[in-house]
This record gives structure tokens, C-alpha cells and sequence, in this order.
């Protein structure tokens, strides 16, 4: 789909999530964050991440299940203030105040396939009993 992958280039990850923002940015692009840790992610929870931002007209976010977290930021290019992530304890609504402080037009997203992440061994525990032999699909090479 002509995505591109940035490794880790800044001192955290809102550093290093930012600067690839601005590579996107200044390429015209519209830049997308998911982090590694979900386990349930597919092909149509992007696809429809992509669809709630309207045909990239809103900034499209996507929280985490539980726990306050952002696991899905869709950021356009072309804004007058450009959208900064703020990962970390209670993300999405630090991400949701900011945009309406800078009158950034939001969509919110959600699926189970974004929403759930990997955070605790009490995650792992939930997810091998939701979906068996999970551990064992995460650990082949």
C-alpha cells in the first residue's frame, strides 16, 4: 500500500513518533502510529481506521481497551498546526484535548483488533484464553 517503516530514531517514543510524523508531513503524507503490541490487529481494522478519518479529513484516533492509551494515531499532512503525539498515561484524552485546542477535526475509531494491546502478563492470560495457543502464534519465527 506503499507504506514506509521508521525505526526508532528519537530519545522515547514520542520523539521517535514525531519525527516520523514529519517525515510523513513533509512529504505530503498522512502519517499512521500502531504500536507492536497487538496482538489482534488485521488488515480490516486498518482499512478501517482509515475510513473514520473520512477520506483523511479528520484526525483519526483509536484508544485502548482499558487503561487511558492511544494504540492507533491517523495524522494528515497539510495542517496549520501539525498534530505531536503524546503517548503515554492517559494519551487519548491528552490526544483529543489538543486537537480541539488547535480546532484539529477528530474521528474516533475503534475495533477490538486495535482496541486490545499487550501491556501486562494479565493481558497475555486474558488473550491465550480468548484465543488458544496465542503465546505459541506470537513466539514462532
Amino acid at each position: 500500500e506503499g507504506a514506509s517503516w521508521y525505526a526508532e530514531w528519537g530519545q522515547n517514543i514520542n520523539e521517535t513518533v514525531q519525527l516520523a510524523f514529519q517525515k510523513a508531513y513533509s512529504l505530503g503524507q498522512a502519517a499512521l502510529y500502531l504500536p507492536g503490541d497487538l496482538p489482534f490487529i488485521k488488515p480490516k481494522d486498518v482499512y478501517g481506521l482509515i475510513g473514520a478519518s473520512g477520506r483523511l479529513k479528520n484526525v483519526t484516533l483509536a484508544s485502548a481497551r482499558k487503561g487511558g492509551g492511544t494504540n492507533a494515531i491517523l495524522a494528515l499532512p497539510g495542517l496549520s498546526n501539525p498534530f505531536v503525539p503524546m503517548l503515554g498515561t492517559n494519551s487519548f484524552n491528552q490526544h483529543m484535548l489538543q486537537a480541539t485546542s488547535l480546532g484539529i477535526s477528530v474521528s474516533i475509531y475503534y475495533s477490538p483488533g486495535i482496541g486490545f494491546d499487550l501491556d501486562t502478563l494479565d493481558d497475555l492470560k486474558a488473550y491465550e484464553y480468548m484465543e488458544p495457543g496465542l503465546l505459541n502464534k506470537l513466539t514462532e519465527a
